[in-house]
């Protein structure tokens, strides 16, 4: 369906909007004095659909927005949209109709979020053959520099953030990932995959441990910089923000239907939880994705609550711990103040800088709850009315 046609079913503004940024060409801006209009191009995917909100608020200047979403692609800025104070009405379309979405009260923003059954990460298949890796897993559990993560299906160790081993299961088969994979091996080191269906020998064990201890040595060194946000994560410590305790990729289910990780969630000495977000560099999604975190929080409060013994009365705070791609650099995407500025009251935040570089012990700076880190910059929004 053209434009011109959606714009005539909804009575929206027919003018072209223009201001002194460059807008996305997934999307046909209009604007008159009241009511700013988005369309989605027809063939735009999820992500970018799901930018038509980061966009239409940071261009609204105190008008009424009206989003156009292909069929399909609404759930996430439908399940948004009550938690800011700007006035949004969303629409969805197909090639024979364009319809007004139903808007969603906070309460039922929540509901759509809760899990049922809770959502929960299973014990991987990974245990049911623990003699088979029992001496890798025993000898790489000592070393104080690695971390074990356990998922669906496999577990995973990393150094600063890098994965270093990982172990899958299938049928009556472990697959066992050594050191770096990586198509450049004079960067990452040697690295090997190996099937097993029984204990391995000893010239196997060795050999994963010098593709393993290669890729520490070379972590550690600097020699391997990659995965910059998982090594920033590697050195936060819960105290460094106000937290007692947390738990890193915390999994959780966005809208009810899609996987997703907190990169933290702790709690408080006065038992709230945090939802922590971290970000190296400018990010125009920042506010919905810890957004999206806070929503599921507050919808598997009972369940959450419970696995930190956090008084469910008490709201979440959101805390982003941002750092700069480069000293003197913007914090926060052009979009992301007006995102801060239109959020509800409800939702608290605060923003902890990362100063120093990430293979030193960090320096943090904390900014004011509701503060908006400087330096930063705005979408430039000032109106050209063609």
């Amino acid at each position: 369906m053209e434009y011109v046609e959606i714009i005539g079913r909804i009575n929206g503004p027919t003018e072209p909007f223009r201001c002194k940024e460059k807008l996305s060409s997934k999307f046909g801006f209009f604007a008159n004095q009241n009511e700013l209009l988005l369309i989605a191009d027809p063939k735009i995917d999820q992500l970018d659909a799901d930018l038509g909100l980061a966009y239409g608020l940071s261009f609204l200047n105190g008008r009424t927005l009206s989003l156009v979403l292909p069929v399909g692609l609404e759930t996430p800025t439908k399940v948004r949209i009550p938690w800011f104070l700007a006035e949004v009405k969303l629409y969805v379309f197909d090639e024979e109709k364009v319809t007004l979405c139903e808007k969603l009260t906070e309460e039922k923003s929540i509901d759509f979020c809760v899990d049922t059954p809770p959502n929960k990460v299973k014990s991987t298949q990974v245990l049911m053959h623990p003699t088979w890796i029992e001496n890798i897993v025993d000898w790489i559990s000592e070393k104080p520099e690695v971390r074990r993560t356990d998922r669906p299906g496999y577990a995973a160790w990393h150094c600063e953030g890098r994965q270093i081993l990982k172990v899958s299961s299938a049928k009556n088969k472990l697959t066992i990932f050594a050191g770096v994979q990586s198509k450049e091996p004079d960067e990452y080191g040697e690295s090997w995959v190996l099937e097993i269906t029984k204990v391995m020998d000893k010239s196997e064990e060795e050999r994963i441990r010098n593709c393993i201890d290669d890729a520490i040595k070379r972590r550690i060194a600097g020699l391997d910089a990659g995965h910059e946000e998982h090594k920033l994560q590697s050195k936060l410590k819960p105290e460094t923000i106000g937290c007692i305790n947390w738990r890193r990729e915390y999994s959780c289910l966005r809208f009810g239907q899609s996987p997703g990780f907190i990169d933290f969630l702790g709690i408080d000495s006065a038992k709230r939880l945090h939802i922590v977000e971290t970000k190296i560099g400018p990010d125009a999604m920042l506010v919905f994705q810890a957004l999206d975190y806070w929503i599921w929080v507050r919808a598997n409060m009972v369940v959450v609550g419970k696995d930190f013994s956090a008084d469910s009365s008490k709201m979440p705070i959101i805390d982003f711990v941002l750092k700069a791609t480069r000293a003197g650099a913007d914090w926060i995407s052009i979009y992301t103040a007006a995102h801060l500025e239109s959020l509800k009251p409800e939702i608290a935040w605060r923003f902890w800088l990362v100063e120093d570089n990430i293979k030193d012990l960090l320096k943090i700076k904390s900014c004011e709850n509701g503060e908006i880190p400087k330096p930063y910059r705005r979408a430039r929004r000032e109106d050209i009315l063609v």
